[in-house]
């Protein structure tokens, strides 16, 4: 028979080889995986205990004791220091990365700065050799297509982190252009009909200009200044206008999808009819803006101030306004499924109207808006049974003050 003592060895022998295997983090094992390969790694050094049992009572000898406490010492720092070496080569080649990453980075930024210097010689060249003027049009269109396609997009990051396809040369032809004072006749032509898609016009002064059907998408507009700019009917998808000035601009019925707004200033801004669908506008300011029939689905617009605007029917399924302040905001017919409202301001908004789910009220009091209050006491969710938009089964309707 085995002795007491004997027993509490092998049971404290079973937990330390399953606790140090379980609390070690195994390399290439997930997580969830870690206790059980203890507890099998345990009940193997049980095993391994009960087979020399027998030779270890005949000799009443401590040498199995002390062979299996030293194979469970083995095992455990060994395992320990496998994984502080796999560790170690994890943050080496975290290192190695970085270090490449950088020196790409340095060497983009090389050959953009050489590609730019470069590429707004030929802009000027090409200009300088162009008669402008109504009977020339034609020409003009066909030598600018031709330089635009000379002008090659090259890879280069902004904002030291992400990668981006620009052409420095296309947007120094767009604020040439720009300065050249055309007829409005030539002016419009031009831009309608030429492609500007990726042009770099980082930090531009673009203020008061009037676009018509153009094409800038995937363009650098980061710090422009885009203050009293008109677009209509243009294509600004995927563009980066971070800490761009749009204060009393105008973008009428635009495709601006997927483009970044952060930071911005869009002050007394109008973007009727446009679609900014999965666009991001995070802490920027819309005051006394316009965004009426707009569609913003899955748009990320937290913490931004859209105080005092008009966003009657405008599409928010699914949008982020995450601490936004929509006070005094004029909701009127919007669209209100699955927008997460999350301590976002309510007061004195108007949601008459607005598309909601059945569940809408117990929502909004887990998004705990400031002027939750205001909205319990002044909206109630019915059905809807005019049929006036598909997608509206339930809507809120304003309570009669009494």
């Amino acid at each position: 028979m085995i002795s007491k003592s004997r027993r509490i060895v092998i049971i404290l022998a079973v937990f330390i080889v399953g606790w140090s295997l379980g609390y070690l983090s195994l390399p290439y094992i997930p997580n969830k995986d870690q206790f059980w390969i203890g507890a099998l790694s345990a009940i193997a050094a049980f095993i391994f205990f009960f087979l020399i049992r027998g030779r270890i009572l005949k000799q009443k000898k401590r040498s199995g004791i002390i062979l299996l406490i030293t194979l469970i010492a083995f095992t455990t720092t060994s395992l320990y220091l496998f994984s502080e070496l796999v560790q170690e080569q994890k943050e080496a080649n975290f290192e190695a990365e970085e270090i490449l990453v950088k020196t790409e980075k340095n060497e983009l930024q090389m050959i953009y700065a050489q590609e730019r210097i470069d590429q707004r010689r030929m802009v000027d060249k090409t200009l300088k050799q162009i008669e402008f003027s109504l009977e020339n049009t034609d020409t003009t269109l066909s030598v600018l297509r031709k330089l635009i396609g000379e002008l090659e997009v090259l890879e280069i990051y902004i904002n030291d982190s992400s990668k981006y396809k620009l052409s420095p040369g296309k947007g120094h032809l767009l604020t040439t252009i720009l300065k050249l004072d055309l007829q409005k006749e030539i002016y419009d032509v031009l831009i309608d009909k030429l492609d500007f898609s990726y042009s770099d016009l980082n930090n531009a002064d673009l203020k008061n200009a009037e676009f018509i059907g153009m094409n800038l998408k995937g363009s650098n507009l980061n710090k422009a200044n885009l203050e009293g700019v008109k677009f209509r009917n243009s294509d600004l998808s995927k563009c980066l206008l971070y800490e761009a000035q749009l204060d009393n601009s105008t973008l009428l019925h635009c495709q601006i999808v997927g483009a970044y707004f952060d930071w911005s200033s869009m002050n007394n801004s109008n973007f009727t009819g446009s679609d900014l669908t999965g666009s991001q506008i995070k802490s920027s300011s819309l005051l006394n803006s316009v965004l009426d029939s707009a569609d913003m689905k899955w748009t990320v617009l937290n913490n931004s101030n859209f105080k005092g605007s008009s966003l009657i029917e405008t599409d928010l399924w699914s949008a982020q306004l995450i601490d936004a302040d929509l006070s005094n905001c004029n909701l009127t017919d919007s669209r209100l499924h699955d927008t997460k409202l999350y301590r976002c301001n309510l007061n004195g908004s108007n949601l008459d109207g607005s598309a909601v789910t059945k569940e809408w009220i117990k929502k909004v009091k887990k998004y705990k808006p400031l002027g939750l209050d205001y909205v319990l006491e002044s909206f109630e969710v019915r059905r809807d049974s005019s049929e006036r938009f598909k997608y509206r089964k339930y809507f809120i309707k304003a309570k009669r003050s009494s």
